[in-house]
């Protein structure tokens, strides 16, 4: 038997929501490219833990455990849904690559839960946007192991590594017209929901070639985004390799999938990604929506991205697929299927 994924959830801070007009004049960003950038970026508005304008690195870090701390729970709540609590779980997972802390934030998160003692943790930071695959593989992986519900957190907090610069930085530019601030929990374990789909199987796709095209760099005491501007040229065909490749050992094809949850690293991406796989609008509409609405928050994307998903679906059958892509280009792809029902006679 598959384990399965029991539930979703999400949060974003309301502390500051703006709209990409607002970020700009916030920004101080007046040139035509700068704005051209923030409007093709597909996104109508975001949300932010803190005002980040005007603050040291020291302060900005400073800042980010305690909200961070607090968005995660927020997500956790909202997975939880009242019917699950932290003495429930074998094992927590976190994921962040805008968390650089130690302890890791989720070893807060578990203490704030209420977890076991010998709740099992895992944090994994640096992956970049692809994080919450390989740590739902995890999860998978000790549920298969001690048969205990996993829980995946991803939280970002993008405002907090906040890099200023001026708008003739334009890989800049583009960093502060698509991140946000966001967080997401899934839970991973068995029952007899039939709306709850089973996890099937991953892939990693690794790329070393492209290893610097996306990702942190440290510039005058600082973390700064790496968007090299051929990702949207070398994302695309690398995604829909990582997908066909998937797909294949099951002997299915991107026709075969009903749903589909693909990371919105950006519209180019998300474009090209349908140009490589032959999908509709239609069929990617649940990322377009996610980037329209709250940005690019990082790792904790996909989840919001496949929540959206969830509450379309008025009869659970068939796959699923979530595809991620992140630090490094690499890629992350799972497969779900929803087990066929049986009517008595």
């Amino acid at each position: 038997m598959y384990p399965k994924l029991i539930s979703l959830g999400f949060a974003v801070p309301n502390n500051f929501v703006l709209s990409q007009q607002e970020v700009l004049d916030r920004l101080g960003y007046t040139s035509r490219m700068a704005r051209r950038i923030f409007e093709r970026s597909g996104i109508d508005k975001r949300h932010f833990a803190l005002d980040p304008v005007g603050l040291s690195w020291q302060e900005l870090r400073e800042a980010n455990p305690p909200l961070a701390l607090h968005l995660s729970l927020k997500a956790v709540e909202a997975c939880f849904d009242g019917r699950w609590s932290g003495s429930d779980l074998g094992a927590l997972f976190f994921c962040s690559v805008t968390d650089y802390n130690t302890p890791a934030l989720g070893y807060f998160i578990g203490r704030a839960l209420g977890v076991g003692e010998e709740t099992e943790f895992l944090n994994i930071e640096g992956q970049g946007c692809q994080s919450s695959l390989p740590a739902l593989r995890r999860a998978c992986d000790y549920f298969q192991l001690h048969q205990r519900p996993a829980l995946v957190v991803n939280t970002e907090l993008g405002s907090t590594t906040f890099y200023p610069s001026s708008e003739e930085d334009l890989e800049n530019v583009l960093t502060n017209a698509l991140f946000a601030d966001g967080s997401a929990a899934v839970l991973v374990g068995m029952d007899d929901d039939p709306s709850h789909p089973a996890i099937v199987d991953f892939l990693s796709l690794y790329s070393p070639e492209h290893l610097e095209i996306l990702g942190y760099t440290w510039r005058d005491g600082r973390l700064k985004c790496r968007l090299d501007r051929s990702i949207a040229s070398v994302v695309p065909p690398l995604i829909a390799d990582a997908v066909r490749r998937l797909l294949s050992r099951h002997n299915l094809s991107p026709e075969d999938i009903a749903h589909w949850a693909i990371h919105p690293g950006g519209p180019a991406i998300l474009t090209g990604v349908e140009d490589q796989l032959g999908l509709t609008r239609e069929q990617t509409w649940a990322s377009w929506e996610t980037l329209r609405l709250f940005g690019n928050c990082s790792s904790a994307t996909l989840a919001m991205v496949a929540k959206r998903v969830q509450k379309s679906i008025t009869s659970p059958q068939g796959y699923a697929v979530g595809v991620t892509v992140g630090a490094g280009g690499a890629c992350e792809v799972c497969l779900l299927r929803w087990e066929p029902t049986t009517t008595p006679r």
